[in-house]
């Protein structure tokens, strides 16, 4: 006989929707995503915490919970032909086992049947409503599992989605070219926020604008690798260790530089934008990444191609 679904998650047939939940979540919990074992309790999890799902799967493969064995109906006997007449000693011996068949009670059939006692009133009552309020906390309990689980999902789709924002955003942040230098800014802009977005417009206007014109540089950026430094728990700001590689060039000469940064993004209407953005080793006088200062560092913006970041 193949291995039932049950039996996948080891699990009774009988067993709770609690149960094969936490059955299912303690299988995967160590189980990459592309294991075939991860798909395997997935498939399983999926039919058995579907309720119409796991009726149909029961009824397919014969497997049902363990519970009271309906009563087998007794075969009628057969009635001879012809029956004797008994003598005086078989029919007394007949009638004594007719007293004692009358006074035990017929087996197959519940003791209360065979009692013929009614159920009080009362007791029916208190167990209705002991089972209204027995429903009752496990819907509720049920809601707060379901609850939880997609707030946690969501959680970890806002993750993401900040870590591609990050990815994309900073080299265009770090990229500029004197020959459509307002074009570069206006595509930078869209993507800061708060303190950020004034430190950068000052930046510009002060340093990288005047030495883009000045030394016709030329500045290309682009994500070498990313990942995932602190997040809240709202899941609408996110901390992002972005690697930059950068080439920075003018008139006299040009440089490729590495650039790890800890950038800091916010979900805004939707949309993640950058609000921080902390040049490693300088996040909160020299902080590890995940204790990133809430302000932005003086080398947080991006360089011109004068203002080289000291290496």
């Amino acid at each position: 006989m193949s291995a039932s679904w049950y039996d996948v998650l080891g699990v009774e047939p009988d067993a709770s929707q609690d149960e094969i939940r936490a059955a299912w979540k303690a299988s995967i919990a160590d189980l990459e995503p592309g294991d075939r074992r991860f798909r395997l309790y997935n498939n399983a999890a999926e039919v058995l915490l579907d309720a119409d799902a796991r009726t149909e799967y029961d009824d397919e493969v014969g497997v049902r919970p363990a519970g009271p064995e309906a009563p087998a109906e007794p075969d009628d006997p057969a009635e001879p032909d012809d029956p004797a007449e008994p003598d005086d000693h078989e029919g007394l011996a007949e009638s004594e086992a007719s007293e004692r068949s009358a006074a035990e009670p017929e087996p197959g059939r519940p003791r209360s049947a065979r009692r013929g006692r009614p159920v009080p009133g009362w007791l029916l009552a208190i167990l209705a409503a002991v089972l209204v309020i027995a429903v009752a906390v496990v819907a509720g309990f049920a809601f707060k599992v379901h609850h939880d689980t997609g707030q946690e999902e969501a959680a970890a789709e806002a993750v993401i989605e900040a870590r591609q924002a990050a990815e994309d955003g900073m080299p265009l942040v770090f990229s500029y070219d004197y020959r459509h230098p307002e074009q570069d800014h206006d595509r930078a802009v869209r993507l800061l926020t708060g303190d950020q977005l004034s430190d950068y417009e000052q930046l510009w206007d002060d340093a990288i604008l005047p030495n883009l014109k000045q030394s016709k540089g030329v500045v290309s950026s682009t994500t070498v690798r990313s990942g995932v430094v602190n997040t809240d728990e709202s899941g609408n700001r996110v901390e992002i260790l972005v690697v930059l590689g950068t080439k920075q060039a003018n008139v006299t000469q040009q440089t490729d530089l590495t650039l790890p940064m800890t950038v800091t993004m916010v979900r805004e209407d939707g949309t993640w934008l950058i609000s921080d953005i902390c040049a490693e080793g300088n996040c909160d006088g020299g902080a590890a990444p995940d204790e990133s200062s809430d302000q932005p560092s003086s080398s947080s913006s991006p360089q011109s191609p004068e203002n080289k970041p000291n290496r």
